[in-house]
């Protein structure tokens, strides 16, 4: 076999099977990583919510009253509802990743700062404010709050899935699929990859996507770990002004809760586009674009 023929076949190896060769091990990067200490934080704010905004969660709740004295059952428990806080609480992250084709725009994925308004900055003010609805005892806030976040992150979703390139009247790509399209066929290691000139190797490839997504899910922990301390604090809001109606509490967080979870839920339906869009992808027409590009 000459030279040119082990470069061909090194450079058609797909970067997810270089990895895998790599770090395939390495699994508790994508998940322990991100959901351990979010998880052990959550299991800490539902204690300091039971102990501190008037109502008493071990009623409602299969977690300890003392932790000193704590048996393993309660302790799987309160670890278990600790994780489904901060599995909650990420929601918001997870809307973040699947629009982040608005925040860097352009070849040189230069920082669009319009997109971070409505995301980082954004969650910038919401923190300020809730800290503020917290203490002055506000759950109206606490719920408008909620509100501006859901409706900011429902429009980012709304974007990235209805606003389309069309390509020379070929074909049309949503915002979203063309940017998974694109990210699949780099991480993938195209062939169309191989001649281009200056392109790396997949090695370097595998080792970028590796470095990207290492520092993505630390970053993803701490971002979980802000949004876990901001649903601390709209829970308290409502709990500490309606302390003594529990009912009523109950019943506000079930509201602050689902529109909390609607934007995270209308990713489905984002994924069913991508889903549907994929069914049609015509390659030869996409290699056509390219190759106009």
């Amino acid at each position: 076999m000459d030279n040119d023929q082990k470069q061909s076949q090194t450079q058609h190896v797909p970067v997810s099977q270089t990895m895998e060769q790599q770090g395939g091990g390495r699994w508790w990067e994508n998940y322990l990583v991100r959901y351990l200490v979010p998880t052990i934080v959550g299991m800490g704010c539902l204690q300091w919510l039971s102990r501190n905004s008037g109502i008493d969660l071990t009623l409602f709740l299969t977690i300890p009253r003392d932790v000193q004295n704590i048996r393993s059952e309660q302790l799987i428990s309160w670890f278990l509802f600790g994780m489904l806080f901060c599995y909650i609480a990420s929601y918001p992250v997870l809307v973040m990743h699947a629009t982040r084709m608005l925040d860097f725009q352009g070849p040189a994925g230069r920082v669009h700062a319009t997109s971070l308004l409505g995301s980082y900055g954004l969650m910038l003010l919401i923190s300020l404010t809730v800290l503020g609805a917290a203490v002055w005892q506000q759950p109206a806030l606490s719920i408008v709050i909620t509100i501006v976040l859901s409706t900011v992150h429902l429009l980012r979703l709304y974007v990235v899935g209805t606003r389309f390139h069309e390509m020379d009247k070929i074909v049309e790509y949503s915002w979203a699929y063309n940017f998974y399209i694109q990210l699949a066929e780099r991480r993938g290691g195209a062939k169309k990859d191989a001649v281009q000139e200056g392109t790396p190797s997949p090695e370097t490839r595998a080792e970028l996507v590796e470095s990207y997504r290492h520092l993505r899910e630390h970053g993803n922990s701490a971002l979980i770990l802000i949004f876990e301390i901001i649903l601390t604090g709209i829970f308290y809001s409502i709990f500490a002004r309606y302390s003594n109606q529990p009912d009523v509490a109950f019943t506000l967080l079930v509201v602050v809760i689902v529109i909390w979870c609607v934007p995270a839920a209308s990713i489905h339906l984002l994924a069913q586009h991508l889903e549907r869009r994929f069914s049609l992808h015509d390659d030869s027409d996409f290699r056509k674009i390219d190759s106009q590009n």
